[in-house]
């Protein structure tokens, strides 16, 4: 039986492999022309602007938890929480930008 810090570490790569495909095809679909008055090339770029600033902003959210509870088991699963859940959400996100905007129909 897998502990719950396994249990958490297997869906954060998930999720993460998850994320790198969603970024991958974003910046693939970038890099083709878009509708008139697009600009596709400033698009890719804030895009990896708003991904820096996810990361950053992740890693200190989640950071909280570790001067919070110590070097605890509390901390582990708290923070393997933390990082779940943001992966979720930025996840949701980039695909509804694929979704939403970038669909080819």
């Amino acid at each position: 039986m897998l502990s719950d810090a396994q249990c958490y570490a297997t869906e954060q790569e998930r999720l993460e492999a998850e994320q790198k495909t969603l970024l991958d095809t974003l910046s693939a679909r970038l890099k083709r022309p878009g509708p008139p008055a697009s600009d596709y090339a400033a698009a890719a770029a804030a895009l990896a602007k708003a991904q820096a600033a996810w990361s950053a902003y992740k890693d200190a959210d989640c950071e909280i938890i570790d001067h919070v509870f110590g070097d605890g088991n509390a901390a582990g699963l708290a923070g393997g929480t933390c990082l779940i859940d943001h992966y979720r959400t930025r996840n949701a996100v980039l695909r509804a930008w694929l979704d939403e905007y970038l669909s080819d129909h």
